[in-house]
Order: C-alpha cells, then structure tokens, then sequence
C-alpha cells in the first residue's frame, strides 16, 4: 500500500460527522473519503522531519 493506510469505516463516519457540522453539508461516502485521506496525507507530510534530520535519523540507526 506505499506506506498509505486506508481510513477506518468508524473513522470515516466520524469524519462525516464532523465535516456536516462544520459545513453545514453531508458528504457522499467516496468524496468523504477522498477528502479525509487527503487530509491524513497532508499531515503526515507536515509532520515528516525535516530531509537533514531523515538522514542523521537514519546514520544514527546504522
């Protein structure tokens, strides 16, 4: 799956909820999911350290 993990229904629905709350508008299951998985693939590449902490990250697990 290159590293994507796929949404949990609960967690799906959950995010439905939210979005419908916030918006005002409830999302068809597939662009839900579409759009929370974007969402989770921003994050984690917000979240990724830095390219010269990769890399001393990886030296030091040598």
């Amino acid at each position: 799956m290159n590293g994507i993990m796929a949404l949990s229904e609960a967690s799906l629905d959950e995010f439905i909820d939210i979005y419908e709350r916030a918006e005002g508008e409830r999302l068809p299951r597939e662009e839900a999911r579409e759009i929370a998985n974007n969402l989770v693939n921003l994050y984690r590449l917000i979240m990724r350290p830095p390219p010269n902490e990769q890399a001393q990250t990886a030296l030091e697990a040598s």
